[in-house]
């Protein structure tokens, strides 16, 4: 019984980064408030600069600049961890924009027998970024 309960709870993460994956690879602003809660943040650095918003910021800035926008973007869900309540998930996403490549580090909530990311933490690991 306790191993049927996680793999059911790993599936209700995993639907929600799958939300995370096609809202950024398609600019899609729905897919994205839904997998992200309201006040969720986003931390790290491009470029040697910092780079930290609202959940808000970063739909923007996916709506405008799709990460699919080259045609050669992947996302890889690596882990998920979770214990009670709480989560956390690495996603490994290529061709961002093209070349790209980030480390995506996601924390999430159980809220309402609904699971939200409540903050991304990434690291741009290579590959050149869009212009601003």
């Amino acid at each position: 019984m306790i191993g049927s309960r996680a793999v059911v709870e790993d599936e209700a993460i995993a639907t929600v980064l799958r939300l995370y994956i096609e809202g950024s690879a398609y600019g899609d602003a729905a897919k994205l408030k839904e997998a992200f809660h309201e006040h969720a943040r986003t931390y790290g650095s491009l470029n040697g600069t910092r780079h930290d918003s609202s959940v808000g910021e970063m739909i923007a800035m996916e709506e405008r600049s799709p990460r699919n926008s080259g045609g050669r973007y992947t996302a890889h869900i690596m882990s998920i961890e979770q214990a009670g309540d709480v989560a956390t998930a690495t996603i490994e996403e290529d061709g961002c924009w093209g070349t790209a490549s980030f480390t995506s580090f996601l924390s999430l909530v159980k809220f309402d027998d609904r699971w939200q990311i409540v903050a991304r933490v990434f690291a741009h690991v290579s590959g050149a970024l869009p212009p601003s």
